[in-house]
């Protein structure tokens, strides 16, 4: 709030910023703000290709780029695809020891339910009523995962037969920098931790 903001974007766009993708249509050529981006970008002198220009729509174009540098058609490539090619030219860029592993996973957690309430463990606020008891664990399993090391994370989906309870939740993980710690699951158990390619088709 009361920035000024031809001075943020310049900052932005220019020595604040590593690379600079901008998505291309025709709406992007015609607008006053996104071609200043473009050119405050354009300034910068850097050692390495720096603006990476992705093609949203046919037979438009940046003027001023070099000749030589390549757009990604993104209708052609394709989202992952587009990712791809992205990815390859940071790792060039960076060199190996920088390379992305960070890669999606999911683990399965599960809970007997009338073993649970046998337990006595569970509140005396907890609701009675099967599926009503499944929305209350599943917030719960949200708030224990919140505080473990998992920033980023997404239930993906559950299963219910009346008896038990399974969560499955999406996250990023990188096992070669960090060990998995879920935090205080209580009376969760981890059925599974797998890649998401292995469980959902991408």
């Amino acid at each position: 709030m009361g920035k000024n903001l031809r001075k943020e974007i310049t900052k932005i766009f220019g020595p604040e910023s590593r690379f600079f993708i901008p998505l291309i249509s025709k709406h992007y050529l015609n607008k006053v703000w996104t071609m200043q981006e473009f050119k405050i970008a354009k300034k910068e002198k850097r050692k390495y290709e720096h603006i990476l220009p992705l093609i949203l729509d046919e037979e438009v174009s940046l003027q001023g780029l070099d000749s030589d540098i390549i757009y990604i058609n993104l209708r052609k490539e394709g989202i992952l695809s587009a990712c791809d090619i992205i990815i390859e030219k940071l790792q060039d860029i960076y060199g190996n020891k920088n390379r992305v592993t960070m890669k999606q996973w999911v683990a399965t957690f599960s809970v007997n339910i009338p073993n649970l309430e046998d337990s006595g463990e569970l509140p005396t606020s907890a609701p009675n009523d099967y599926p009503l008891l499944c929305d209350w664990l599943q917030e719960d399993l949200i708030q224990r995962l919140s505080k473990g090391n998992i920033p980023h994370f997404e239930v993906t989906e559950d299963s219910r037969d009346g008896e038990t309870f399974g969560i499955r939740v999406s996250f990023e993980w990188d096992p070669s920098k960090q060990a998995l710690d879920f935090g205080d699951l209580g009376w969760w158990e981890v059925v599974e931790v797998e890649l998401y390619e292995n469980i959902y088709e991408i």
